[in-house]
């Protein structure tokens, strides 16, 4: 079972905490995988695909989906998308994802425009690229410090007995 070496309150004191936000729709793909994935969705080679994470305690509002409906783009706030969907977050290892927005900006291929977009977005967003941090690897389940859903208004970890239960029945392979 992937939840064994898993515990909420994992972070040490001092060390920057680091989430890859989703949704629980998503986070069934990645218990399933046991890796977080780099996303590629969008990403034109010579870019190279990363895993993105943010430091924000909260939510990272560019993690935020869009919803789709006949072809048109709706924005949706964490509010809507609570009612949507669970929105989620697996905490790493500050170590999992090494590349700062500098660092991966210099080492990625992405294209100035794609950089100028993203910044313009997390202006857009009241986000900060300064938040964000990359990995070109998968993020295996090693390297994971914790599992939260946002239930009830607050971020439950895997301590909770709401968020194993969910969790686990939507896991069970049986």
């Amino acid at each position: 079972m992937i939840f064994t070496h898993i515990n909420s309150n994992n972070s040490k004191p001092g060390q920057i905490r680091l989430f890859h936000y989703t949704t629980f729709s998503r986070l069934l793909k990645i218990l399933t995988d046991e890796s977080i994935s780099p996303a590629n969705l969008h990403v034109a080679p010579p870019e190279r695909p990363v895993v993105w994470f943010s430091r924000r305690l909260d939510w990272e509002p560019t993690a935020t989906p869009a919803l789709i409906t006949n072809g048109q783009h709706q924005s949706l706030t964490f509010a809507d998308l609570t009612q949507i969907d669970t929105p989620s977050r697996i905490e790493v290892n500050q170590h999992a994802a090494p590349l700062d927005w500098r660092s991966w900006r210099k080492t990625s291929g992405v294209t100035s425009r794609t950089v100028k977009g993203l910044e313009k977005s997390a202006l857009r967003l009241n986000a900060s690229v300064a938040d964000w941090r990359m990995s070109f690897e998968p993020v295996t389940v090693e390297k994971w410090l914790d599992i939260e859903l946002f239930i009830g208004g607050q971020w439950r970890g895997m301590d909770d007995p709401i968020v194993k239960s969910r969790v686990l029945v939507n896991t069970d392979p049986s």
